[in-house]
């Protein structure tokens, strides 16, 4: 079987892949959804850069790193759920997805990198983990903000106890969008 392959839009990656090399499916315009198997621990740069036509991704759980400029002009992408595994976001890797709307990074990764969301002009809610140390803002970013163009961003979804930790690591322009979730329940014993 090839490595990445497109049959009816899907693209389909073969089983023994454990990193999505870079430029995979760079400019790929039929691909409209993407099954990544368990065994990718790491997404390449530009993977799926330009990708116009995708508007679906699940990302296992197996995968811990995606790298700069991965889904780089999705423009029909319109949400997606980094799951836990992940702890490592490149810069830039949803950067000009111009329809993505939702986001939710459930992975414990250390830092917002520069232009992550640069120029998602539809952005209207982000849910972030606890912990993360640095956002790129004006204060430590070389090549922009991980926000830059967000204008229709609502809501900055964070922790439990977490809304002054993240007042901290934004920039006084996002401080009203941020809103702090709920505990979360624990399921009682039966």
């Amino acid at each position: 079987m090839e490595e990445y392959k497109v049959v009816d839009g899907v693209g389909i990656i073969s089983e023994d892949v454990t990193e999505i090399e870079a430029g995979a499916f760079d400019c790929c315009d039929s691909l409209t959804s993407i099954e990544i198997p368990s065994s990718v621990t790491i997404i390449g740069e530009q993977a799926f850069m330009n990708c116009t036509s995708l508007t679906s991704v699940i990302i296992p759980e197996s995968v811990t790193e995606i790298r700069d400029n991965a889904f780089e002009l999705c423009t029909s992408l319109t949400s997606i759920v980094i799951p836990e595994s992940v702890t490592e976001l490149g810069c830039g890797v949803f950067e000009c997805c111009e329809s993505l709307k939702s986001i939710v990074i459930k992975g414990k990764i250390y830092a917002i990198r520069d232009n992550l969301f640069t120029n998602c002009y539809a952005l209207e809610s982000i849910t972030l983990p606890e912990g993360i140390c640095r956002i790129a803002d004006d204060e430590w970013s070389d090549d922009g903000t991980a926000f830059h163009s967000c204008k229709s961003l609502k809501v900055i979804n964070v922790p439990f106890k977490q809304k002054d930790y993240y007042i901290k690591r934004f920039s006084q322009e996002f401080h009203s969008l941020i809103v702090e979730m709920g505990p979360v329940k624990k399921a009682k014993k039966k």
